[in-house]
């Protein structure tokens, strides 16, 4: 589940051995793009390469009578943030 450290973890992993960080030309820019339905009722978050890392759902939105409903949802969600990482690669070529 995406927790908002991945670019920590990017930089810990361009420290030297001396502690410092690298050059930032070597920092990882890791892109994070979110997709969302109804308000941000339902959110995907995806990275630059396609990658879903998150999916969050308000519990207002979860009602067991219509699961129907809520799986439709995270399907346009889904599909919101992977056809902003399909325009972001497009962008970068």
């Amino acid at each position: 589940m995406w927790n908002g450290k991945y670019a920590t973890n990017d930089e810990k992993r361009c420290k030297n051995a001396k502690g410092h960080v690298s050059s930032p030309r070597r920092i990882k820019k890791i892109k994070l793009l979110k997709g969302t339905v109804s308000g941000g009722m339902v959110t995907a978050i995806a990275n630059g390469d396609g990658k879903i890392l998150d999916i969050k759902i308000k519990e207002e939105v979860v009602d067991p009578e219509d699961i129907e409903m809520l799986q439709d949802m995270i399907l346009t969600a889904v599909n919101d943030a992977l056809e902003k990482s399909t325009q972001l690669k497009r962008e970068k070529h």
